[in-house]
């Protein structure tokens, strides 16, 4: 029995036909590799510009905060994730300043996204081997089945970086594979771990990726002593990777801030400038076996997702998994049968070699990191990817008849077809194709003269920062990660209100509409009580508004448009406003408000104790909101508010507030918090 692949040619660049006739030609090269790009493009057409949160949060800034050398100038501009590693969202950021059309920007990003397919292409080259039937046809099918990915789709064309960052990962897969195949050319796994160490200098989440494939060199058939020495070089080469595309990034976060992933591993690196807690999101961690074996069917909810922030259903999770479990059971049936087919597989049962067990060893390590680290559908492109070969190769491993082989995996593809045209959301928040990316109107005065804008919504809306005076600052004051000058980072903050006294402005999208030229009383009252924690207080005479004309508001109030339903789409405007600010004349704190905020922090103190997991990071700022005092918990995704002496949980995941009982018997000791009861049926990892 030989347990290696059958050589095969390796089509990331179109090889000349072999002898043998199996090689696909170049034009069978050619003509998938154009398919895949003209697919994502006409995709990427019919989706829709994307202006989702995250790119008016932080994709367009990063960028420009790296680009325009801004790290002095602004202090957490767009929260933590403003110095996230920016290379990557530098294309979108200099097509969109070059003011191209907003379809070229898209079908450009379309055409780069593509080459993921190019590279699912090449990996199932390999895993469907010589002298299996109907290869052509089922490495076509791999390829659309990766294609349907519906979180592949959704990125396609946009700013994300998820599918950006995937292409590294693949070539490097297809590197090991490569290697794997051949037995020879440690250069390859050198080059694998260059390219894995780049993707996770990009994007941190693609370290789940980088560890997984070491599982290639862990099955290569040569002796131990090889393989050791190709897993070092492997590591050496990831090492170099990561420090070729991060480390001048991080060495300039290193001399600002005394973190090289500032504000990331604060917990560890205990810079000034950030509360001593570790980033992660829990919002879609799985959180104990039931959640590991269950996330496969989750997947499948039309309604609403289990992995993302928007619906994603994908059947292919639960149909390679059963396939799995099915190619596993025949495997042991053969055995136990001592046939002759268990002694040795014919070259059409391909799935018993070491590439195949390698790749099922992958595919199980990525999903087991992937849900332990983050769970976020997002940050599994390369697993879903991958998906797309692994499942033809997964059904022949059963040993079926071509043509069950071919009807369950046509079923397959029919089914995943059916299920994202009607369950897949197609964009984060899709809006029409226009000449200028950003339709904005900014006032005169804003480019003119340099301001600190203190931006006030959990939605930075920094992605308005390259468009002011370049010598302005941005501070994001409240929100995700909430501060004041008695916390960490209020050193800096103090330097950047002191520079540029008087000129200091808000910056937010208010949730009241402002009507004429005064905004409404609530609006400057929201304002009055956060910039307090600055002695600073609104100019209502001064506020300005800064037009948008698409909709992109996560609050509807926030969108003015038109009574005539034909031209309500194209008049819909976002208006967002920015007010200037004087000196705070009057405390405006009185005593009883200062003993319930008192009251409201010890009770805060109390959740955060006896449920570390739900409120999470403790000892965060305590926000005055209109009428509320409350606290953000950034690693929970989640907000506790108190109105009235009564809290409230509200999740990321909550159709309604949970309500958690009244101040006074928490601090009393009447109340005694079940941090399980709080799980209402949308809370978590698909719950």
């Amino acid at each position: 029995m030989t347990l290696d692949a059958a050589p095969a040619n390796l089509p990331l660049v179109p090889p000349s036909p072999s002898k043998d006739g199996d090689s696909a030609s170049w034009a069978f090269h050619a003509g998938i590799m154009l398919g895949c790009s003209a697919a994502c493009i006409a995709w990427s057409w019919w989706a829709g510009r994307d202006l989702n949160w995250d790119q008016l949060n932080y994709h367009f800034y990063a960028a420009y905060h790296f680009l325009d050398d801004r790290l002095a100038r602004d202090f957490m501009g767009a929260s933590v994730q403003g110095y996230l590693n920016p290379l990557a969202y530098v294309p979108f950021y200099l097509m969109v300043r070059a003011d191209w059309h907003s379809l070229l920007i898209g079908s450009t990003l379309a055409l780069l996204h593509s080459t993921c397919l190019w590279l699912t292409y090449g990996i199932a080259w390999i895993l469907l081997p010589a002298g299996t039937r109907h290869r052509r046809g089922l490495i076509v099918a791999s390829v659309v089945l990766a294609f349907l990915a519906p979180l592949y789709l959704a990125e396609v064309g946009s700013s994300f970086i998820d599918v950006t960052t995937t292409i590294p990962v693949l070539f490097g897969i297809l590197l090991l594979m490569k290697f794997q195949q051949q037995r020879s050319g440690g250069a390859l796994v050198v080059a694998a771990g260059v390219l894995m160490g780049s993707a996770a200098a990009l994007k941190l989440t693609n370290v789940v990726f980088a560890v997984a494939a070491a599982v290639f060199v862990v099955f290569a058939a040569v002796p131990l002593r090889q393989r050791l020495q190709l897993l070092a070089g492997y590591v050496a080469g990831g090492a170099a990777g990561f420090l070729l595309v991060d480390g001048a990034w991080a060495y300039r976060l290193f001399r600002m801030f005394g973190n090289p992933f500032f504000p990331w591993f604060n917990a560890w690196f205990r810079s000034p400038d950030f509360p001593a807690f570790n980033i992660q999101h829990h919002r879609f961690v799985a959180e104990g076996l039931a959640d590991y074996l269950s996330l496969p069917i989750r997947i499948l909810e039309l309604a609403k997702s289990s992995y993302a922030e928007i619906r994603a259903p994908d059947i292919r999770f639960v149909a390679l998994f059963v396939i799995l479990l099915a190619a596993a059971a025949a495997v042991m049936i053969r055995r136990r049968a001592r046939s002759p087919d268990a002694a040795e597989l014919a070259p059409s049962a391909f799935p018993a070699n070491r590439v195949f067990a390698a790749a099922v060893a992958f595919t199980l390590c990525c999903y087991v990191l992937w849900l332990a680290t983050s769970g976020n559908g997002r940050y599994a492109i390369p697993l879903e990817l991958f998906m797309g070969p692994m499942i033809p190769a997964s059904v022949l491993a059963i040993g079926a008849s071509v043509r069950v082989s071919v009807y369950l995996i046509g079923a397959i593809l029919l089914v995943q077809a059916a299920i994202v045209n009607v369950g897949a959301a197609p964009r984060w928040l899709p809006t029409e194709w226009k000449s200028r990316w950003f339709d904005l109107d900014v006032p005169e005065v804003l480019k003119a003269r340099p301001f600190l804008f203190l931006s006030l919504n959990k939605q930075t809306n920094v992605f308005l920062a390259p468009f002011m005076n370049p010598e302005s600052s941005f501070v994001s004051l409240f929100g995700q990660v909430s501060l004041a000058l008695d916390r960490p980072g209020g050193t800096r903050l103090r330097a950047l209100v002191d520079r540029h006294q008087p000129n200091i402005r808000t910056l937010l999208l208010p949730s009241i509409p402002t009507r004429g030229a005064a905004p409404n009383p609530a609006v400057i009252t929201f304002q009055n009580n956060i910039l307090k924690r600055l002695d600073l207080q609104v100019d209502p005479t001064d506020c300005l508004p800064i037009t948008l004309h698409d909709s992109v508001a996560q609050i509807p109030e926030s969108v003015s448009g038109t009574s005539d339903p034909v031209k309500a789409r194209a008049a819909e405007v976002t208006n967002y406003l920015t007010c200037g600010t004087v000196p705070l004349r009057d405390a405006i704190d009185t005593p009883e408000f200062k003993e319930r905020q008192a009251k409201t922090d010890r009770a805060f103190a109390i959740l955060e104790a006896t449920c570390p997991r739900l409120f999470s990071p403790a000892g965060m700022v305590t926000d005055h909101v209109n009428s509320k005092l409350g606290r953000a918990y950034f690693n929970s995704d989640a907000n506790v508010w108190e109105l009235g002496g009564k809290l409230e949980y509200e999740g990321w995941r909550f159709d309604s507030p949970v309500p958690l009982g009244t101040v006074d018997a928490l601090l009393d000791g009447r109340t005694r918090l079940d941090c399980g009861s709080i799980r209402a049926p949308d809370f978590g990892p698909g719950k």
